[in-house]
């Protein structure tokens, strides 16, 4: 019965107990499986929508300069005034290869990086071809070329061009950061949550475990006061001869009353602690412990006092002693033979 109630309360207060486990167990998974991936993604995909805007933004500023170097070399006629305009001739292709490799991971900007390298092609052939015109005309050839507009709506379509595509980059960066950020309140819901269950299994696995020792201790009283009920003196002792129970009268027969024994230690049946029963009692343990077979033996003390030694062992290796005080006249053991062994 006491086996049964612990198991009752034992059992699902270790599943309780192993509900947190499963909860980290699983955030750990979800992590490593999910989140981690999701995390490295959303960084490279973040570091990419910032190296487009930085990419476009090089790339306006380089024709900027490009349009000032031409502007003051038309007003000047001064060779060293083409100097921003050859850096950013030459910067622009590298600049665009930059560009492409930022929007490699959005299928919507091939389009109008080809239509801002078209934009840009015009724009630089115009400001060449006035800077070819001025050192070959003069100021008035490359004047008329200015006045068709041509640089002025290149120049428009550069600026829609880069505005389109770092409009673009930048939705896609706050889309990202929308849901890195839902992603952490998810994460953060689930440990709420499962902290939550968490800390009420536990709770629970607590409460059913105090339950269970609550009725072993009940089941623990029980037993001694059967124990104390009876008149024979018995002793529960496990496979190293360890006490584990007893009552008042095992102790009394063995000469060992006022001691102060505690389960788990061993019975003091030496020469010098026991009485000549408690010497007999040993004697008998020597021989038939590990034999696995009850045994029974009458021990004559002074006076033609009789007790009965009943060594019976338990299926964990343990065994039972009982002492059962005669009046002191030998009595019939023929019903324990052929079960038990006589000495």
């Amino acid at each position: 019965m006491t086996r049964r109630w612990n198991a009752r309360f034992v059992i699902p207060a270790v599943l309780f107990a192993g509900v947190p486990l499963v909860f980290i167990a699983g955030i750990v998974v979800f992590q490593l499986a999910k989140n981690v991936p999701d995390a490295r993604t959303a960084r490279a995909n973040t570091v990419l929508s910032f190296n487009t805007i930085r990419a476009a933004n090089a790339i306006d500023e380089a024709v900027q300069d490009a349009e000032r170097g031409q502007r003051g070399f038309l007003i000047t006629g001064q060779e060293v005034y083409l100097e921003p305009y050859t850096r950013a001739k030459e910067r622009l292709p590298q600049l665009m290869v930059e560009l492409q490799q930022a929007t490699i991971a959005s299928p919507d900007q091939p389009p109008r990086l080809l239509q801002l390298q078209a934009d840009i092609t015009t724009k630089i052939n115009e400001l060449a071809s006035t800077i070819t015109a001025m050192r070959q005309q003069g100021y008035e050839a490359a004047k008329a070329i200015v006045n068709t507009d041509a640089g002025r709506l290149s120049m428009e379509a550069i600026s829609a061009d880069l505005s389109s595509i770092m409009d673009a980059a930048t939705a896609q960066l706050n889309a990202r950061l929308d849901r890195a950020a839902a992603a952490e309140q998810r994460i953060t819901r689930t440990f709420v949550v499962g902290s939550i269950i968490a800390a009420l299994a536990l709770l629970a696995g607590a409460l059913l475990l105090a339950l269970a020792y609550r009725r072993t201790e009940i089941s623990q009283q029980i037993l001694q006061a059967t124990l104390d009920s009876v008149r024979e003196g018995v002793g529960a002792l496990d496979q190293r001869g360890r006490l584990r129970a007893w009552n008042s009268s095992f102790l009394a027969m063995l000469g060992l009353a006022g001691r102060d024994l505690r389960p788990g230690v061993s019975l003091p049946l030496g020469d010098a602690d026991a009485n000549e029963l408690g010497r007999r009692v040993r004697e008998l343990e020597a021989v038939e412990q590990g034999t696995d077979r009850p045994a029974l033996v009458e021990h004559h003390g002074e006076r033609g006092a009789s007790v009965e030694i009943f060594h019976n062992p338990m299926a964990d290796g343990g065994y039972v002693i009982t002492l059962l005080a005669g009046s002191g006249k030998s009595r019939p053991f023929g019903r324990y033979w052929g079960t038990m062994g006589v000495a």
